[in-house]
């Protein structure tokens, strides 16, 4: 990921969308975009299961 992808991906994580809505977004996948997030220390939410 950029840099600006970076900043743009936790961006949109922090204001509240879901990993697979930032996904949507940035174009990166799942994988991506989480080890991003937890390399600079975001929070990451815990998944919430549909039932």
């Amino acid at each position: 990921m950029t840099p600006e992808d970076v900043d743009k991906a936790i961006s949109l994580y922090e204001s509240g969308l879901t990993i697979y809505e930032v996904i949507d977004k940035v174009g990166y996948s799942y994988g991506v975009v989480n080890r991003m997030l937890h390399k600079r220390g975001v929070n990451v939410r815990p998944r919430r299961h549909q039932g």
